[in-house]
């Protein structure tokens, strides 16, 4: 084509040049190129040169496109005109190539068809010698030219199935057409048809019409479409079932026939920038989709281990949902226009409740992800303005599609993140201007709205560069006086009513929520719940911030069967709230949480909007007391600096982020750093965000203090002796720098001894040090209480007797200092220590070491601990804590259960839970379970498996969630349980497996080891595939969290680094590997096993001591819509497989 620059005008003044018509209204800036006259000599001396660079570059097949007027009319309708433009084209190329051919797209005769008659296409066309081009007639399937246009006047041409605009999203087809039509214009008179093709404007998408045409390539007459539909849906899965092949009959007869001359854009109306005008359309009948969807689900169960299956069970769940859009938006409407309100608002209730579940059913196919599309752009940048180009490229092209939207929506796509992010705040927008209509009684106006959604959503969309992801939680006197929040009534009433908005969105509306202290006795939280039968809604009313929300958790818990959790949260309240009228009370005054390492272990690369969530779990359960340890390393920068040591001092001494907690805790330094000037200042601000969230309510946050550990550069690499006034003055210039900072709630943790035990065992040693740490906090705020984390007396039982914790402890005043019996599941102190000798303690659950996986937890003693620490003589006890080393696993041990979790229940899920809660939930023993499985292990021949609990329950467990799948495979938290029940079963099949190799190795026995190698490899395969269905065990989701801390290429790497490191090695040599490994999915692997066949005939099963036999067994596993379970029951048969023998 000879478009070409305003520039070339400057440089050639004279040159004729003609300025073609404006394309969907561009601005002049972005519009409108300019066209050479072929009667021009630069016309072909441009030509020739670029054919000339072109071929030097990449040699040449001789073929070549050009499309001169796409979508513009030709400046004159005149045939010589037309004849000299099209030679123009053609001797710019065969000038330089002799051979050339011109391959033309022949949309302009689609879409000009009242420009370009018979005469002018012929005068075009013919313009070229006969063979010399080929003519794509491009919607042949719908509009073809071939007919009209005389086989193109000699012309070959291909016929061409242009199917799809803009790379839309939705199912349509045209294979009746496309059936017939190759044929036709194969076998019409004159016919100078030379192939087929396919020409959409986007792939991905309908694959089904694209592999009829395919297969009609070598085909002589047309196919039988209901038998090659019957076969497509085998080859797809691998086999097929009555249902999955009906509901694909249904959708050949419907969204796979189009006949009609209507162009379908897939432009779904949940797609488009909201009206009141908007009328959905169907070329099918919707009842034959619904009855293909329910075909989809019912053939889940022999299916669903297949990832296309899954695709297509996303595909035809989202097509079907955003048919019920259409109704909904239809309600709306009606609702609006006869002034409806309740109405109006219950079907807006619905429509955006309808896209949250849209945009979660495509967050759990890759295919149907934003951040597939985005992370490519990026990945093409090599520096970061390229990332910004391309992003802001990828993000305008499927929205605005201009600057102004000149042609916006044409290529949108329904994708999650997309749905989420800006179809759902364009639809909010529009429906808060109809309400503000309805209840002021104006009219709409579409035109403020359409500026004020441009501004405030289409826009900011576009320019916005956040992340996606991309691959698919009797007192003594003395203790009386411990300190709450003073955060004032109206500030935590905000804060509380902000959690219910951002936990229920819209039906936040339905609970009235308030703070008021005086309900309160003893200072402990209370909330009171009261339905108003008159109005309907619930008022909530707490004494503080934290209070109210848990009171809002405690009546969706365990009136409404809701569900809140670090793995996702389930909140379907009953369409009438449930009565009620209570007033609760805690029985201890503090809900603490966090480990002092469970900041690197787990938080370490959360960004604000990670921690909000967290803070607002907190506050829904109500903790209100909680670490904030973030910043404090750009405050000891300062100190350090301020005493005139080197920058090269501190870096050396700081660790990198994932190794702060033991560089604080005196354990290491300088391993992973150095930390840059950039993480201090993001490190600052994030903490400011989290205080003051947590402050606002009611939250007593628990800064760090100053433990004795010091630089190198001190000449004093270990422990500043307490004696030293070096000690004081540091810690007293710490707290001063830490309070101007960040203002205090005269909380302060130090832990002093972490897994090191002290130089001296003398009692006047270890009172003195107790002594120096505490002065040092309180010389600078007088109101200090010292939490100190109880670990090293459960670590260094031995060295702390009695003596030496209570010289310890008590160097502190009573009552200022409170200890946190951080393992009271298993290994309680209190009791040996008195409790604590006069200190307040709180009772905590550790639970995990290294944020490791692995079912596990201490049921029965959680249940009774709790209240026989409360109860027994002298008890100090004063609150409950969570302080696990890392989070996200095993939430049961966390919360309780089942119906809320998921729902509803079933009773095969009921029994799961009951198995698990008397096996792995019901370990009671003192060994440590660290969640280090043999397949996570340094390999040697020397493991023991070892369980704590009945493997054949497990089984049975296992039985339970796949048989419930049916009925909760719709739940993400179901899906998250089942994958990892799954992970815990195969990896008791990894340890039967090892067992037999190294039986196989010790007698030399090659065939029967290399068996069992192979298929031990075989289930590192299968367990990773597994999980990689659920975001929760993705090694890219924390990876990618590190790099995303990084504001510069070299501190993603020391990131990336850090995060691959404590999860594999921990150190530079390994010194404790494996100790936070993790059963992450590391990569995408492919989707081809069958993994029921491949070990329906495992003899393993032998191995691991038998106790019962499951023959004949069969899966019924029929989830809905949702997928990430669908490969579970592939790997369920290497449990249960016919004739196989279990635990």
């Amino acid at each position: 084509m000879k478009h070409v620059i305003l520039v070339i005008c400057r440089i050639f003044p004279d040159v004729n040049m003609t300025r073609m018509n404006t394309w969907n209204e561009f601005l002049d800036r972005y519009c409108c190129p300019y066209l050479l006259e072929p009667t021009e000599p630069l016309f072909r001396r441009v030509g020739n040169m670029f054919i000339t660079e072109l071929i030097a570059e990449f040699g040449t097949d001789h073929f070549y496109n050009c499309d001169t007027f796409n979508e513009m009319v030709p400046q004159s309708e005149d045939l010589v005109y037309l004849r000299n433009v099209g030679a123009a084209i053609f001797e710019a190329i065969s000038y330089v190539d002799p051979q050339a051919i011109w391959l033309l797209q022949g949309w302009l005769f689609v879409n000009e068809a009242t420009f370009w008659n018979q005469n002018r296409v012929q005068a075009f066309v013919t313009s070229v010698p006969l063979g010399r081009m080929i003519v794509l007639d491009l919607q042949s399937e719908l509009i073809p030219q071939y007919g009209r246009l005389d086989s193109y006047f000699g012309q070959p041409f291909i016929w061409c199935m242009l199917h799809n605009f803009g790379g839309t999203l939705g199912l349509y087809g045209a294979a009746e057409n496309i059936n017939s039509g190759i044929f036709n214009a194969r076998s019409m008179n004159g016919s100078t048809m030379v192939g087929i093709g396919l020409t959409p404007e986007g792939i991905n998408q309908n694959y089904v019409v694209y592999d009829l045409v395919l297969d009609l390539t070598w085909r002589t007459e047309p196919v039988n479409l209901t038998l090659w539909f019957s076969s497509y849906v085998h080859r797809r899965y691998g086999h097929t079932t009555a249902d999955v092949d009906k509901a694909w009959q249904f959708l050949k007869s419907g969204v796979y026939n189009f006949t009609g001359l209507r162009r379908v854009r897939g432009k779904y109306i949940i797609c488009r920038r909201p009206t009141l005008r908007l009328k959905p359309w169907y070329w099918y009948n919707t009842t034959e989709l619904k009855l293909a969807w329910d075909g989809f689900v019912n053939a889940a169960s022999e299916l669903g281990s297949s990832p296309l299956f899954q695709h297509d069970l996303v595909d035809v769940t989202r097509q079907a949902l955003q048919v019920l859009g259409d109704g909904l938006y239809t309600q709306i409407v009606r609702g609006f226009q006869k002034k409806n309100l309740p109405f109006y608002q219950e079907n807006v209730d619905m429509f955006l409740q309808l896209l949250e579940d849209i945009n979660e059913i495509l967050g759990t196919n890759k295919q149907f992800l934003l951040g597939v599309w985005l992370n490519n752009a990026k990945r093409r940048a090599t520096y970061s303005v390229e990332r910004i180009i391309y992003e802001f490229n990828a993000r305008n092209q499927i929205t605005l599609w201009g600057p102004l939207g000149e042609i916006r929506d044409y290529a949108t796509k329904q994708w999650s993140g997309v749905v989420s992010d800006y179809y759902y705040p364009r639809w909010e927008l529009f429906f808060d201007f109809l309400h503000l209509s309805l209840i002021t009684k104006t009219p709409f106006n579409q035109t403020h709205f359409a500026i004020r959604v441009f501004e405030t959503v289409e826009e900011p969309f576009t320019l916005d560069n956040s992340s996606y992801p991309d691959a698919p939680q009797a007192i003594l006197p003395h203790m009386n006086n411990l300190p709450v929040s003073t955060t004032s009534d109206e500030a935590q009433t905000a804060a509380a009513k902000a959690v219910a908005q951002r936990l229920l969105n819209r039906k936040a509306a339905l609970f009235i929520i308030k703070v008021n202290k005086t309900i309160s006795h003893d200072n402990k939280d209370t909330f009171q719940v009261v339905k108003d039968t008159a109005t309907g809604k619930v008022n909530i009313t707490g004494s503080s911030g934290v209070s109210a929300c848990w009171g809002l958790h405690h009546y969706l818990k365990h009136y409404c069967n809701c569900h809140i959790s670090w793995d996702g949260d389930q909140l379907l309240l009953p369409e009438e709230l449930p009565d009620i009228s209570i007033s609760v009370s805690a029985l201890d005054l503090y809900r603490y949480y966090q480990n002092v390492v469970t900041t690197s272990y787990s938080f370490v690369w959360w960004d604000w909007n990670r921690w909000q969530r967290e803070i607002d779990w907190m506050a829904l359960n109500g903790i209100n007391m909680a670490l904030a340890f973030t910043g404090q390393e750009a405050i000891w920068e300062r100190v350090y600096l301020k005493l005139n040591l080197t920058q090269k001092d501190i870096e050396e001494h700081f660790c990198g982020p994932a190794f702060l907690a033991w560089c604080r805790m005196g354990n290491i330094r300088g391993w992973g750093g150095p930390l840059l000037s950039d993480w201090h200042l993001n490190s600052l601000q994030l903490q400011h965000s989290i205080l003051q969230s947590m402050r606002d309510l009611g939250i007593l946050t628990i800064l760090p203090a100053f433990a004795g550990h010091v630089p190198k550069a001190f000449k004093s690499p270990y422990l500043l002796e307490p004696k030293e006034p070096l000690f004081r003055r540091l810690g007293n210039m710490f707290i001063n720098e830490l309070i101007a900072e960040f203002g205090t709630d005269h909380f302060y943790n130090c832990d002093t001894f972490n897994e090191m035990v002290p130089q001296s065992q003398g009692l006047v040693y270890l009172r003195n040090v107790g002594a120096a740490i505490f002065e040092a906090i309180s010389d600078v705020d007088p109101q200090a209480i010292w939490l100190l984390q109880g670990w090293l007396f459960v670590n260094q039982a031995s060295f702390w007797n009695r003596d030496r914790v209570q010289a310890f402890v008590t160097s502190v005043p009573l009552g200022r200092m409170i200890v946190l019996d951080l393992q009271s599941e298993l290994n309680p102190q209190y009791s040996r220590l008195d409790s604590y000798f006069g200190q307040p303690f709180i009772w905590c659950m550790l639970h995990n070491f290294g944020g490791t996986l692995g079912l596990y937890g201490a049921a029965e003693n959680i249940n009774s601990g709790i209240f026989n620490a409360r109860s027994m003589n002298g008890s100090t006890m004063t609150g409950i804590g969570l302080t696990p080393e890392g989070i996200n696993q095993n939430y049961v041990v966390f919360s309780s259960y089942a119906i809320r979790r998921y729902g509803h229940t079933t009773t095969d899920v009921d029994k799961a839970w009951q198995f698990l809660k008397s096996g792995v939930y019901n370990f009671t023993d003192l060994h440590r379970v660290d969640g280090q499985y043999i397949i996570c292990l340094r390999p040697t021949l020397h493991f023991k498996p070892w369980y704590w609990y009945n493997t054949t329950e497990l089984k049975l467990a296992w039985d339970g969630f796949v048989n419930a799948a049916s009925e909760l495979g719709s739940s993400p938290l179901f899906q998250h349980d089942l994958v990892d029940v799954t992970r815990q079963a195969l990896q008791v099949l990894g340890d039967g497996l090892y067992t037999q190799i190294v039986r196989g190795f010790q007698k030399k026995n090659l065939p029967f080891y290399q068996e069992n190698v192979d298929m031990f490899l075989q289930l590192l395969e299968d367990i990773n595939e597994i999980l990689g269905t659920n975001k929760q065990f993705l090694l890219g989701v924390w990876l990618n969290s590190a790099k995303r801390r990084a504001t510069y290429s070299v501190e993603r790497i020391i990131y990336e680094f850090n995060a691959r490191n404590q999860i594999t090695l921990w150190g530079p040599l390994g010194e404790i590997r494996d100790y936070a490994t993790k059963q992450w999915s590391g990569n995408s692997v492919e989707v081809a096993r069958r993994l029921h066949s491949f070990w329906r005939n495992s003899s393993v099963w032998s191995e691991l001591n038998t106790e019962i036999e499951i023959k004949n067994c069969k899966e019924d596993l029929e989830p809905h819509s949702i997928l990430v379970l669908l490969l579970v029951p592939q790997a369920l048969n290497l449990f249960v497989c016919c004739g196989v023998i279990l635990v």
